[in-house]
């Protein structure tokens, strides 16, 4: 079972498809990804996981979700709301484990790191709109990734009132705090 998804994976991403780097093609791959690492049971490449378990949720609200925003919230309250606080989603720690989980598989990478672009942004666009949530979250209580309207990738996190009041922060209800990912 193992070799034959090991094969299927190197098959999606060093295949001859005109569209190999579209979003079914990069589901498929994070669907396969996501199997081996559960048949293997496998306790590495924790982002790798995640998202291979987001592109098939339309939310995501279970503990390691809250683990990740909770993480966040540590990263705000330790070192202000910055665009820093976001790098588990900036997408290069997932390049570096999916690089390692193909090389520990024996697959060919060089196509892969030539289209990284294309993968990215396919699996952005699966993701958009799919939030994370964490209703007793004492900062973050959703986040979602967005596309405005000239095509730039972005988030938005609804922020509880008085949060961030120790940052200099203040706003009565939800607060909507928008950024660009890139």
């Amino acid at each position: 079972m193992k070799e034959d998804i090991v094969k299927n994976i190197s098959n999606a991403l060093n295949g001859d498809i005109r569209d190999m780097y579209d979003e079914p093609n990069v589901l498929y791959i994070l669907i396969e990804i996501r199997k081996f690492l559960e048949q293997e049971n496998v306790k590495d490449f924790y982002l790798l996981k995640f998202m291979s378990n987001w592109v098939v949720h339309s939310s995501l609200d279970r503990k390691h979700t809250k683990e990740l925003l909770l993480e966040l919230e540590e990263n705000i309250n330790s070192k202000g709301f910055t665009q820093n606080n976001f790098g588990f989603i900036s997408f290069l720690n997932l390049k570096t484990e999916l690089n390692l989980f193909l090389k520990n598989n024996n697959i060919t990478i060089n196509k892969f790191n030539d289209n990284w672009i294309e993968f990215k942004n396919s699996l952005i666009n699966i993701i958009i709109d799919c939030p994370l949530e964490n209703k007793s979250g004492k900062i973050i209580r959703k986040f979602t990734i967005t596309i405005n309207s000239e095509g730039k990738y972005g988030y938005q996190a609804e922020i509880v009132p008085g949060s961030l009041s120790h940052l200099g922060l203040h706003f009565s209800g939800i607060k909507l705090l928008k950024g660009n990912l890139m």
